[in-house]
């Protein structure tokens, strides 16, 4: 890819499209669905723990509420909540696969078949990346 530059005329500023500001750009873009996905895994678990607290609040006997019991978060298979791996899956999608560890393996698979648009996401990623490393003509590209 050539850098270009645009100024656009309305603000002044200058418009850059270059390897650097691209490459730059799509983890970034990614890493912003996965933040939108780890709130809503942190709402739902939130509302989750208030509909517990609820209905151990409105059980009417001792014996109810030891029923309820006290509040267990589901874990994945590798022992982990949700939230544990979104908060822990923070540098995943920001290497390539290929430098991963064994806990970052699992992590990510769990991720993207939760999340399957983030693993599509990864996937686009790295396929740039791979275009930007290889040395190929543009018209080979640009497909």
């Amino acid at each position: 890819m050539r850098k270009r530059k645009w100024l656009d005329k309305s603000t002044g500023a200058s418009l850059v499209n270059d390897r650097f500001h691209v490459q730059r750009l799509i983890p970034e873009a990614v890493d912003q669905l996965k933040i939108r996905h780890r709130w809503e895994v942190l709402d739902a678990e939130n509302k989750a723990i208030r509909e517990h607290r609820r209905r151990r609040k409105n059980a009417a006997l001792k014996e109810e509420r030891e029923l309820i019991g006290q509040w267990d978060p589901e874990r994945m298979e590798n022992g982990e909540t949700m939230p544990q791996i979104m908060a822990c899956s923070q540098h995943i999608i920001l290497k390539h696969k290929s430098k991963w560890n064994g806990q970052q393996k699992i992590r990510a698979g769990i991720l993207f078949r939760i999340f399957p648009d983030l693993g599509k996401a990864y996937g686009l990623l790295l396929k740039l990346v791979d275009i930007f490393n290889e040395k190929t003509s543009a018209g080979v590209a640009r497909l």
